[in-house]
């Protein structure tokens, strides 16, 4: 395995991918000067459930191709697809809950940066 596709697989590797949300985390709430106390239940929650879903959605769509061409094309997209799904899932929790705590914080008046 040469150095580009070692980026490559840390690039969609659901751990480097889920430090950087987390460290984005880190900083916005500390830029937006609220607590980390109940953001932080929202935040873990929205993630784990759109991380969930696109793994669910892979095993799914893994299920049914396990039933059309035989067990090794389930385990194939598993094996491949599975982390990248989780990746994109952590990622587009984190954007729903930038998204929503941008929402709440406007809608309480309070300055946004």
């Amino acid at each position: 395995m040469d150095g580009l596709n070692l980026v490559r697989l840390g690039f969609v590797s659901p751990l480097p991918v889920g430090v950087l949300c987390l460290l984005y985390f880190v900083f916005a709430v500390d830029r937006m000067g609220i607590g980390f106390k109940g953001v932080t239940r929202r935040f873990v929650r929205r993630v784990l459930l759109w991380a969930a879903t696109a793994f669910g959605a892979v095993v799914v769509i893994a299920l049914a191709s396990t039933a059309k061409y035989g067990p090794l094309g389930g385990i194939v997209l598993l094996v491949l697809y599975g982390p990248v799904a989780i990746s994109c899932g952590t990622v587009f929790g984190t954007v729903q809950w930038r998204l929503r705590e941008g929402k709440a914080l406007a809608s309480s008046g309070a300055d946004q940066p």
